[in-house]
This record gives structure tokens, sequence and C-alpha cells, in this order.
């Protein structure tokens, strides 16, 4: 009833002969602007002011300042305000409430919007219904499986429905606009089918480098380190770095990637580096594709012997992955190795005596080709502590990735300080003589932590 006052008074008919227009609800009032008809205008106008517009704008607003508000400490209040917008869709999908909203705004103005021609005005319903199931199609918003399947259905239904309504009534289509929808629609076609084949051309002889590095590593031994060696370039300069736990999406596109998509190839050398086969299978990519390939040693990397790469079937580790499967020999894998460890290949050995997380940005800086940087440190009267295990790479690795985090998403706008230990101390000693001015202290568990009589002293120092 409320969307009769709102829209009645736009939506006319014309006479018989073109020597007038009545409003279609009540065929007695002429629309002519004036009189009764400017009267349901103005009522209409108002309506429309005073709900749907506020309703909608108000959904706009609440769906925008989601990802903003999700963080706040009264964020509760937000979701039981607005809960019958957001709970039943993912989090990624919070948008689709809106959505729903503006798909039933636009169903209500296509007889507003498109006046006096039946044929037109299913088109719209159909592009809008058939528009909105593809979104659907592609985000999959419900939190429930079953639903998004049931949606999707529901869509297909309405616009089944739709022509089946066409079929039981009389349709004066409007031969012109017949016409030209018909061209549209198959110059549309054609031209999305020439876009897909050009596409298609041109990744196939001229593939662009999505990534500018690619960082092959060993994930047990070296997750961390490569991650903050990514988070330094990407920071510190515009290019793009692949490492696989961020950009992976398909196990099986993983080589092609290496071949198509790389602009240079990097990798990152631990004890067990060589001995993985999704390593070797990289590796044997990059030298296929000739890529300007870079080395980075660390303290535990040891070359394999002659013996060893005459016997890769014993060296490298397949479980999980046949390379034989994506069409790589044992020979080519010797081969790829051999030419790896060659000494024309650039090196970047690992400072040692280079203590903390400065020797990961040390390797950065001369990826990227830069000058070693003065290490970044805040500190601050109310200083926040990070402790790991200095002779633990990965537990220094990941007390610099949080000390990244923090001074991003904290630091940046407060005056509280920071003491990363790996960074600023030479021993635990140290540490222990500034707890007091600590605003708090973070403690990172590693392997070797609860093992350390220094470490645990120094948790109890922290705790007392």
């Amino acid at each position: 009833r409320h969307r009769d006052i709102l829209f009645s008074p736009f939506i006319c008919f014309r006479h018989p002969g073109n020597t007038g227009a009545s409003v279609q609800t009540a065929p007695e009032i002429l629309c002519t602007w004036k009189g009764r008809h400017a009267e349901m205008l103005v009522v209409g106008c108002l309506s429309l002011l005073c709900v749907p517009l506020p309703f909608v704008s108000s959904v706009a607003f609440a769906t925008y300042q989601y990802s903003a508000a999700i963080g706040l400490e009264d964020r509760m209040q937000f979701l039981e305000k607005f809960r019958f917008l957001f709970f039943r869709f993912r989090p990624d999908a919070h948008h689709y409430g809106l959505l729903l909203v503006l798909r039933s705004l636009a169903i209500c103005l296509v007889p507003v919007c498109v006046r006096n021609d039946a044929f037109l005005q299913i088109f719209t319903l159909a592009m809008i219904l058939i528009g909105f199931s593809q979104f659907q199609c592609y985000l999959k918003p419900w939190r429930a499986g079953v639903c998004n399947a049931i949606d999707g259905l529901l869509g297909s239904f309405l616009v089944a429905l739709l022509l089946c309504a066409v079929m039981a009534v009389e349709v004066d289509a409007n031969q012109q606009a017949f016409t030209v929808i018909g061209a549209l629609v198959l110059a549309g076609m054609l031209l999305a089918a020439l876009w897909a084949m050009v596409v298609a051309c041109y990744k196939v002889f001229r593939p662009t480098p999505f990534y500018n590095m690619f960082l092959c590593h060993h994930k047990l031994h070296a997750a961390g380190q490569v991650r903050l060696i990514k988070s330094v370039v990407t920071k510190t300069t515009s290019k793009t770095v692949f490492i696989d736990s961020d950009d992976l999406v398909d196990l099986d596109t993983l080589f092609d990637t290496v071949k198509t998509r790389v602009e240079r190839f990097v990798i990152y050398l631990t004890s067990a580096t060589l001995t993985r086969a999704w390593c070797c299978g990289e590796i044997v990519s990059a030298t296929w594709s000739k890529l300007p390939m870079t080395k980075v040693h660390t303290a535990s990397f040891v070359a394999p012997t002659t013996s060893q790469l005459h016997n890769l079937d014993v060296y490298v580790n397949q479980d999980g992955c046949s390379l034989a499967h994506y069409g790589m020999s044992l020979t080519a894998v010797a081969v790829s190795l051999n030419r790896l460890l060659a000494e024309d290949v650039p090196v970047i050995k690992i400072d040692r005596t280079v203590s903390g997380s400065r020797k990961f940005f040390n390797v950065a800086h001369s990826l990227i080709a830069r000058n070693h940087e003065a290490h970044p440190s805040l500190v601050g009267e109310r200083s926040i502590l990070i402790s790991a295990s200095r002779e633990n790479d990965e537990a220094v690795s990941a007390a610099a990735l949080l000390a990244i985090k923090l001074r991003d998403a904290v630091l940046n706008s407060s005056d509280i300080g920071m003491w990363c230990m790996p960074d600023h101390f030479e021993d635990l000693g140290e540490c222990t003589a500034i707890l007091e001015g600590c605003h708090s202290v973070v403690v990172l568990l590693s392997a070797a932590t609860l093992k350390s009589r220094e470490e645990l002293c120094f948790v109890a120092d922290a705790m007392a």
C-alpha cells in the first residue's frame, strides 16, 4: 500500500490515440502535473523522503562503517542494531544486504522510469534479476552454503515466472525497441567473445609478470623470515612479491605462475630447501623460463654433494608431490640445480655478525638494490617490550613482523614507544632493567623459550 502512495502518481498510461494520459491506479485523474495529480505528486515525494530514502541511506552508511565499527569496543551494540543487515551473511560479503535493498528499489522504479512500453519493462526487470543473480553467484554471501544455492534458484525461478507471465498476456511490443535491444544484446555477446579471445591470446603470447619477485623457500624453516623480507620490500617499494602462504590459490598452478607471471626468482636456501619437491619444481620452472635468479644463503645451508645430485630419487623428498606428474624428470631437476649452484648466479649471504632482525632487513635492501638503512625503532617512556629468542631466526622474524604491525596500527598515532629485544639488547639482563617503565610485555614462545633459564627468569620478572 505504501508503494502505491509513493510511485502511483508517476505511473501513467496513455489514452487511445495518444490524446492524454491517466494515473494507472486512478484513471479518473489525468497526468497533467497540476490539480489532483500535483497533490498526489507532492504526497508521493514527501513519502519518498520520509521512509525509503532515509532507510536506504542508513543501510548504505552502516555498510560503509562496518569495517571500522567491527574493531571498536562497542561493536556488539552496532552489530545488534544492524543485525537484520549483517548476521545472515559472511563477514567478507557484508555488503550483500545493501545489494538486496538496492535490488528491491530498482524493481519498484522500473514502471516509473520505463513507461508505456511493456516489452521494455519486462526486459529491464529481467536484466535486474539476472544481474543481481550473477552478483550472488560470484559472492556466495550466505553463511550457510545451502542458502547460496536456494538464493540462486529463486533468482532463476523469478526470471522463469516473468517469462511465463509474458506468454500468458498480450504484450504490444514496440518493434523499434525490440530491434534495437536485440541488436545490442547480440553485439554485447560478440564483443564479450572477442574480448575473451584477445585476453587469452595476450596471456599466452605476452605473459605479464604479475609479481616482480618470487620467494622460493622451505616453510618449516623460513616462513617468518621470508614474510619479513616480503613486508620490507613491499613497504619500501612498489614491487609485488609472491610467497605461497599469501598468494597461492591452487597448487596445480604454482609452476605455471613461476613460468608466466614472475619477473625475478629468489630462492631462500636453508638446510632442507633443495630436498623439497615443490621447491625443486619451482627451480626447474624458473630455469626453463630463463628467469633471473638470486640465491640467499643462510647459515644452515649446505650445498648438495655430487653424489647426492646423482641420486636425486633419494635426496629429493617427493612425498605429496610427484614431479613427473608435471612433466619434470629427475634429469631436469639435476640440470636446474647445477645451474642454480653455479658461481655466476648472484648470491646474498646473511651476515651472522649482525644481531636481531637487522640481517633480514639487510637482505631485503640488497634484493631491491638499496643501501642498508638504520633499523626503525620507537622508544618512549611508556613502551611495549617484545621478547624473543635471539638464537631462533623464526622467532626473531616473528618479533620484527609484530613490531611492524604495531607501528602501523598503534604507535604512529600514540606516544607509546617500543623495544624489540633481539634488536636493541645484547642480553636479557638489560631488558630486565627497563621493565618498570614498560607499558606491556609481549613474550614470543619458540621451541627453546621454556628451556632457557635466562628467558624463564625474564618472564618471571615481567609477571612480578
